[in-house]
């Protein structure tokens, strides 16, 4: 149970949503409707589970971040990097692991939610 200053109550406090700034949501949505352009809407999904494949998301991020950084300017570099982490967010939360030491479960809903260091481990 949370209660607010004012005394009012709530099973839970939300995430905090008004953070997140608005040209990233914008840069994460455009370059995700790039892909599905290409792969299909939530093409992505199909990897969840698949070690192979979030690797593949992680070496994608990882060289667009690296692009950016250098200067890059052939390809919305930024923009790919943001649409990676949406969707290895998303991969990794789909992601099943009986086993894991940093598996941290929520407990209002029960959802689990795992490291990419989890992930890491069990990949070849």
């Amino acid at each position: 149970m949370y209660e607010f200053t004012s005394g009012a109550k709530s099973s839970e406090r939300a995430p905090r949503y008004d953070l997140l700034e608005p040209e990233f949501l914008r840069l994460t949505a455009e370059r995700m409707a790039v892909g599905a352009a290409s792969h299909g809407a939530r093409n992505y999904l199909k990897g969840a589970g698949d070690p192979e494949f979030i690797q593949d998301r992680i070496n994608h991020l990882v060289a667009h971040v690296l692009k950016f950084a250098a200067g890059q300017t052939d390809d919305d570099h930024f923009g790919a990097a943001c649409a990676n982490l949406n969707m290895l967010a998303e991969l990794l939360r789909r992601t099943p692991r009986a086993t894991s030491s940093s598996v941290s479960v929520d407990r209002v809903t029960g959802t689990q939610s795992y490291t990419v260091r989890d992930v890491l481990d069990d990949l070849p």
